[in-house]
């Protein structure tokens, strides 16, 4: 039997012991959902109706979010404990088959509930979250639930609810519809207005919620839930490696800065990865990427972010804003936030999509496999271009480890350590024999393979054929140029050389590490000062020691 397919309903309730009952008839008119038909149900609850009618399709899950405000501070020591403990209670009651003619037909729906902060004057008490608050709550709550599971449908029902937590709810859904690409497969359901009915559902000893009737209300300024979203939607955009909108998002943030560092933060460590990758330049992104100082002292390259993959997909995100009652003000309390928080959460999650593609099949341990599947994300992206520059370096990296592995004992007796050193099954090279290496073609290669192996050549004649020592002249010289150099299109040259082979610009390089035995890169060591230079110059990473 073929499993269902997953999908999701989230629900906005309200105080449940108001609620009344209703034929409830539910048809979707949509190619994918219209072979459910329709379906009926006297209910008190337009999820339950909701989710009997995509049982019969899909395996259901449910998410409902409710609000403190359901509960009277003054009787209650833990707010939000009550109030998810009354959520839980009506739920039941709901589901009882006196309130629910298809409850019988059905097996128990899986449903959460998550209490969000509330809003407003209740039972003579203050309740003063802010949007951004609900809003950040259901964001990490969906996040955490679409994190989990491969829904291929969103279900988001409006029937119930208050208005700014409708609100809330609704732009927290959409935002994470546009991260986990289920915007075409998100459906907002909404019943059609209640009609007057005095017999409630459910029949309970407590005062019903008591709103304190005020002459003034303030007006809650809810646009900025439609930022959040435009931008979530903008670093989607990084997917691509176009990091454009990203320098515009935290263009926009650094003007509310005195709130939101940390957001800051998070969004400039990550901007760096995805200029490189923009400009294919590659190198500086592998995850066994170093720069190495004036006193032999390497460091790991902060730009190779696929290096805390797995710390990035193993976050706890579904956190709460829990409610602190003050009883000699009458005030119900939360955690100040921004719904800008959020975005930290959607970048870790673009990151980790994007380097889960890119160290596939060991691409975090051998750098011609992570040039294989950046070009491959080339390709598919459409950037042709920068596809064909992957390749080449990655043919020209190939011709290296190709050589230095075949003539490694001879290499060995020829050179000291400053040119080769064999470390068990690890091989590391300088740059100097790197690029002489790399600038002669794959016959003439070939041919000196072939004389060493006949001992036709000599440590002499190799170096000459290598031409080691104009080599090594010539990288010396041109390093001078860059560390004196203060003339702009000096640089260039150095800039453009770094996009065109991907991040191996020979004079950045002061050494390569190769495993024998996979014949693959394994280590790439820059020279700080030479590599910060040429990137610093292209604005694409800024200066920070």
């Amino acid at each position: 039997m073929k499993n269902k397919d997953s999908v999701i309903i989230l629900s906005v309730w309200g105080y449940p012991p108001q609620w009344t009952k209703y034929k409830y008839t539910v048809e979707i008119d949509h190619p994918a959902h219209r072979d459910l038909g329709k379906s009926t149900c006297i209910s008190c609850c337009t999820t339950i109706t909701l989710a009997y009618h995509l049982a019969k399709k899909y395996k259901v899950k449910t998410v409902v979010f409710g609000v403190d405000t359901v509960i009277d501070p003054s009787a209650a020591k833990d707010i939000r404990y009550k109030a998810l403990s009354s959520y839980k209670n009506w739920l039941k009651k709901l589901l009882d088959q006196d309130n629910c003619s298809c409850c019988n037909e059905i097996s128990r729906p899986s449903i959460d509930i998550s209490v969000l902060p509330g809003i407003g004057h209740y039972y003579g008490w203050h309740f003063k979250a802010s949007v951004d608050n609900a809003f950040v709550q259901a964001f990490r709550k969906i996040f955490a639930e679409l994190s989990r599971t491969n829904y291929s449908w969103v279900f988001l029902d409006l029937s119930h609810g208050l208005n700014y937590l409708l609100t809330a709810v609704l732009y927290a859904t959409v935002a994470n519809a546009v991260l986990f690409n289920l915007e075409n497969r998100l459906m907002i359901m909404n019943s059609e207005p209640a009609r007057d009915n005095s017999k409630r559902c459910i029949v309970t000893r407590e005062k019903y919620i008591q709103r304190e009737f005020s002459k003034s209300l303030n007006m809650l300024d809810v646009s900025r839930l439609q930022v959040a979203v435009n931008l979530v939607r903008s670093l989607i955009a990084l997917k691509y490696f176009q990091p454009i909108q990203l320098r515009e998002i935290l263009k926009e943030l650094e003007e509310k800065s005195s709130q939101i560092i940390p957001e800051l933060e998070e969004l400039e460590k990550a901007l760096p990865f995805f200029k490189l990758l923009s400009n294919t330049i590659v190198g500086p992104t592998f995850t066994n990427s170093y720069t190495i100082d004036n006193n032999s002292r390497e460091e790991p390259l902060r730009t190779a972010l696929c290096r805390e993959h797995q710390g990035l997909q193993d976050r706890d995100v579904a956190e709460e804003f829990r409610p602190r009652k003050n009883d000699s003000s009458k005030t119900v309390e939360y955690d100040s936030t921004s719904v800008f928080s959020v975005l930290p959460i959607a970048l870790r999650k673009i990151v980790s999509d994007v380097c889960e593609k890119l160290i596939a099949n060991e691409g975090d341990r051998y750098l011609i496999k992570y040039l294989d599947n950046i070009g491959k994300y080339y390709r598919r992206s459409g950037s042709i271009h920068s596809n064909l520059i992957v390749k080449r370096t990655k043919e020209e990296l190939g011709k290296v480890v190709e050589f230095v592995v075949k003539n490694r004992n001879f290499l060995e007796s020829c050179y000291n350590s400053d040119l080769v050193l064999a470390r068990d099954t690890k091989i590391e090279i300088s740059e100097v024999l790197f690029r002489a290496v790399s600038s002669i073609p794959w016959n003439t290669l070939n041919e000196i393979t072939r004389d060493i192996g006949s001992e036709k050549d000599d440590c002499i004649t190799l170096a000459c054929r290598l031409d080691i020592a104009t080599t090594k002249t010539n990288l010396n010289k041109e390093r001078q140029e860059i560390y004196s150099s203060s003339v702009d299109s000096n640089i260039d040259r150095f800039l453009r050389n770094m996009c065109a082979h991907a991040g191996f610009e020979y004079t950045s390089i002061r050494k390569i590490v190769i495993d024998v035995e996979k014949k693959d890169l394994v280590k790439i060591v820059y020279d700080k000062d030479i590599l910060f230079k040429i990137l610093k110059h292209g604005k694409i990473i800024e200066l920070k020691r």
